[in-house]
């Protein structure tokens, strides 16, 4: 016999396991990235059971050997992460500087730049999940940076602006009046 009697996966047994269906999907959660603890039970207790683990998004194979060495069975599990929808950021920094007040559900920022400033800051983003795919266009000093990110589906996304600028004056008297005819005096 090189048939298996039960496969578990974290404990738990492979849903509608039958010991002559060698064929299996399992899915994973979101942001798995370690295959979990699989375990057997033997069909008999002399059968030599080898286990070749893939990776998260792959094959894994159990290997069963009849005690006599004529009979094999080859069990495979083919693994798979779910994909997020989520097309959210944790984190967003300017100048290597954490935005003030983000929160990964408001979308649109306002960066003052320094008054020395020469050129748009660098713009780093922190994701949520480790497949969203990220692109960030920046002006090259002020104007309108947006971030555009897809989520681990691509089929959402989130589009984040962050309004570049240089403070503006608060003094809003002249400092002189000229006239054709002369200067005026305060």
């Amino acid at each position: 016999i090189s048939t298996l009697n039960d496969i578990k996966i974290g404990g738990e047994s492979i849903e509608n396991f039958k010991s002559d269906s060698i064929d299996y999907i399992y899915e994973l959660p979101i942001g798995t990235t370690e295959l979990p603890e699989i375990s057997y039970e033997k069909g008999e207790a002399n059968q030599t059971v080898t286990i070749l683990k893939g990776s998260v998004n792959g094959t894994t194979n159990i290997r069963v050997t009849a005690e006599n060495g004529t009979s094999v069975t080859t069990y495979q599990i083919a693994f798979s992460v779910l994909k997020s929808t989520d097309a959210n950021l944790i984190n967003i920094k300017v100048g290597g500087v954490d935005i003030d007040g983000f929160q990964k559900d408001l979308l649109d920022y306002v960066y003052i730049l320094p008054d020395d400033a020469t050129s748009c800051p660098t713009i780093e983003v922190e994701t949520e999940f480790p497949n969203q795919t990220v692109e960030i266009v920046k002006p090259l000093l002020n104007g309108i940076a947006t971030i555009k990110v897809y989520s681990e589906t691509g089929d959402s996304y989130n589009i984040y602006t962050i309004k570049i600028a240089f403070q503006q004056a608060s003094n809003n008297y002249l400092k002189s009046l000229k006239l054709s005819s002369g200067t005026l005096s305060p």
